[in-house]
C-alpha cells in the first residue's frame, strides 16, 4: 500500500506536458488540481491552509484556504518588473456564481519584483458558501504585458463543523456556526479564544408560524463548565422582539465572551423556539478554550 501511494505522489507532479515548449497540463491526483499554460509556466500549484501545505478537497465551513502558484515564470518584463493579472471565479454545482473577481491584483501597490515569484489567491468558506456543497473554482492568471496565460482548475466540497450538533422540530437553519466577531472570523473548529466576543448564529430560519405579518422568536442559552457549573443562563435573549414574517432570509444570533477564569472545556446549549408555533431548533457544542 506505501508504493502504491508513493506513485501516485510522483504521478501528481506532472501527468501530461505538450509537446510545444510553452504550453503545458499539469494534474495534482490528491487534490484534483488543474492546470494549463501557454506562454506561462508554473513549476509547483499547491494549496495551503494555515500557511502548512494541505493535500485535500473537502473543507470545514469556516475554514480558509490559499491556492498558490509557485516559481511561474513566462512574464514580459519591464526592467525587473512583471505585472500579473489574476481572475477568480467559483461556481456552485448548479452553474450559479458564488464568488467573482475580475482582477485580484488591480489594486496591487507596488510592482512585483519578486524572484522566484510566488502568486496566491485566498479562499474562505463562509457566506454565500453553504455546507455540504461542491464548488468550482476557476483561477485565470494573464500577462498584462505580454500574451501569456495560466489557467487552474479546482473543485472542492464544504462540510459543516462537526463539533456542533443541531438538533431541529419544525424549525430549520440553512447553517448554524460559531464566529468570533473581534476578529470577523467563522470559527470551523471546537476551539474558541478567551475574552472574545462570540456569536453562534442561525442563518435562513424556516418553519416560524406568523400573526399579523410577524414573528415571534425565543432563545435561550445555557453554558457550562467542565464541572457542570453554570457559567451563563439566559431564558430568552430575544424577549419582546419581533421579526418580519416576509423576511426572506432570517437570522439570529446570540453573543458571549467567557473570561480566564472560566474552566474548559465548557458546554454551550441553545434553543431557538416559535412563540407563535410550537417548533423549535437546538444546537449543542462543547468547547475547547485558548
Amino acid at each position: 500500500m506505501k508504493k502504491i501511494t508513493y506513485c501516485f505522489l510522483l504521478l501528481s507532479v506532472i501527468v501530461f506536458s505538450s509537446c510545444e515548449f510553452n504550453k503545458s497540463v499539469k494534474v495534482d491526483l490528491t487534490t484534483g488540481l488543474t492546470s494549463k499554460g501557454s506562454g506561462l509556466s508554473c513549476e509547483d500549484v499547491f494549496l495551503t491552509v494555515n500557511d502548512e501545505k494541505a493535500n485535500r478537497n473537502v473543507f470545514v465551513f469556516g475554514e480558509g484556504f490559499n491556492i498558490n502558484f509557485n516559481q511561474i515564470e513566462g512574464f514580459k518584463r519591464l526592467g525587473n518588473e512583471v505585472f500579473p493579472g489574476m481572475e477568480l471565479l467559483i461556481l456552485d454545482k448548479q452553474g450559479d456564481t458564488i464568488l467573482y473577481n475580475p482582477d485580484l491584483y488591480a489594486d496591487y501597490p507596488d510592482p512585483i519584483t519578486k524572484t522566484p515569484l510566488l502568486l496566491s489567491t485566498m479562499i474562505t468558506i463562509g457566506n454565500p458558501f453553504r455546507s455540504n456543497r461542491s464548488y468550482t473554482a476557476t483561477v485565470h492568471i494573464w500577462d498584462k504585458k505580454g500574451k501569456g496565460t495560466f489557467d487552474t482548475k479546482f473543485k472542492f466540497t464544504t462540510i459543516p463543523n462537526k463539533s456542533i450538533e443541531t438538533r431541529s422540530n419544525g424549525i430549520t437553519a440553512n447553517e448554524v456556526y460559531l464566529y468570533d466577531e473581534e476578529i470577523d472570523t467563522v470559527i470551523a473548529s471546537n476551539k474558541i479564544p478567551y475574552d472574545n466576543e462570540i456569536m453562534l448564529a442561525f442563518d435562513n430560519l424556516k418553519g416560524f408560524k406568523s400573526k399579523n405579518n410577524l414573528c415571534e422568536l425565543g432563545m435561550r442559552m445555557v453554558i457550562e463548565d467542565k464541572n457542570g457549573e453554570p457559567v451563563l443562563s439566559e431564558d430568552d435573549l430575544l424577549k419582546d422582539q419581533t421579526m418580519d414574517a416576509t423576511q426572506p432570509n432570517k437570522q439570529v444570533f446570540g453573543s458571549f465572551k467567557l473570561p480566564k477564569s472560566v474552566k474548559g472545556p465548557v458546554t454551550l446549549e441553545v434553543i431557538v423556539w416559535d412563540k407563535i408555533g410550537t417548533g423549535k431548533i437546538t444546537t449543542k457544542a462543547i468547547l475547547d478554550l485558548k
